[in-house]
C-alpha cells in the first residue's frame, strides 16, 4: 500500500501505512464495540481516488467488524455525503446503498463535460434508482440542478433540489 502526493512541480512523498497501525486500530475498535462513544475518522485527500484503495477499505472494514458504523449519526451528530461528480453510475449507487440510513442526507449530482463520459450515462435511470435508495432508506436527498434536468418521470418535491435546504 502506497500514496503518492504531488509537491510543488518536482517532489513527491510517498506516504505507507504501517501494519501496527492498522493493528492499533483493531485494538482501539475492539474496546469501543457497543460503548456508543465517538469516533473521528478522516482521511487525508481523497480516499477513493484509486492510488491506495486497500488502506480506506481495510480501515472501514475494521469499523464494520465492531459495530461502529452510523456512531456519529446515532448520537445526534448530522452528517452527510456528496456523491458528485457522479462518474460510474453502479459504483455511486453502490455506495449509496451503503450509507443511506446511516447519514442524515445527501447530495447527489453528475460529472460535467468531462471527456463525452456525461453523454454516455442514462441519468434518467440514476436519477430513478438513486432517489429509490434515498425515499426507501429514509435518507434525505438533494438533487443538483445539473442532474435534475434529465428527470422526467420520477415526482420530486421543491426541497429535494433546493440547494439551500440542506445546508448545514
Amino acid at each position: 500500500m502506497m500514496k503518492r502526493f504531488k509537491l510543488g512541480y518536482d517532489h513527491s512523498v510517498v506516504s505507507t501505512p504501517s501494519e501496527r497501525g492498522f493493528e492499533e486500530l483493531e485494538v482501539s475498535a475492539r474496546k469501543l464495540e457497543g460503548c456508543g462513544k465517538q469516533i473521528l475518522l478522516s482521511f487525508t485527500g481523497d480516499p477513493y481516488c484509486g492510488v491506495s484503495p486497500e488502506t480506506t477499505t481495510r480501515v472501514l472494514d475494521i469499523l464494520l467488524k465492531y459495530g461502529l458504523k452510523g456512531v456519529l449519526h446515532e448520537n445526534g451528530i448530522r452528517t452527510w455525503a456528496s456523491f458528485e461528480p457522479v462518474i460510474k453510475p453502479e459504483q455511486s449507487l453502490n455506495l449509496l446503498s451503503q450509507v443511506a440510513g446511516f447519514i442524515d442526507h445527501v447530495k447527489i449530482g453528475k460529472i460535467n463535460n468531462y471527456k463525452g463520459i456525461d453523454r454516455s450515462i442514462d441519468w434518467q435511470d440514476f436519477t430513478r434508482k438513486a432517489v429509490a435508495i434515498c425515499r426507501e432508506s429514509g435518507t434525505q436527498f438533494y438533487i443538483k440542478e445539473d442532474l435534475a434536468q434529465f428527470n422526467r418521470d420520477v415526482f420530486l418535491y421543491p426541497s429535494e433540489t433546493n440547494v439551500d435546504y440542506l445546508s448545514l
